[in-house]
């Protein structure tokens, strides 16, 4: 079920919070968990992983320029 305008606001709010307190990995989950409640989408994926894999491209693209 849709989340309503004030639930994503406020759901938003304590997501972003988290990431200003360095706290990434938490915002991560609580952002794929938010968006699946909100279309029913939920997304299987593993923070570390991403972040590992998203390191390793800018390495390759630093060291090629």
């Amino acid at each position: 079920m849709p989340l309503k305008k004030d639930e994503r606001k406020q759901k938003y709010s304590i997501i972003m919070g988290l990431m200003l307190k360095g706290e990434n990995k938490k915002a991560f989950d609580e952002l794929a968990c938010m968006c699946g409640e909100d279309t029913g989408l939920f997304v299987l994926v593993d923070y570390d992983k991403a972040v590992s894999e998203n390191q390793l491209r800018q390495q390759a693209k630093a060291g090629a320029e």
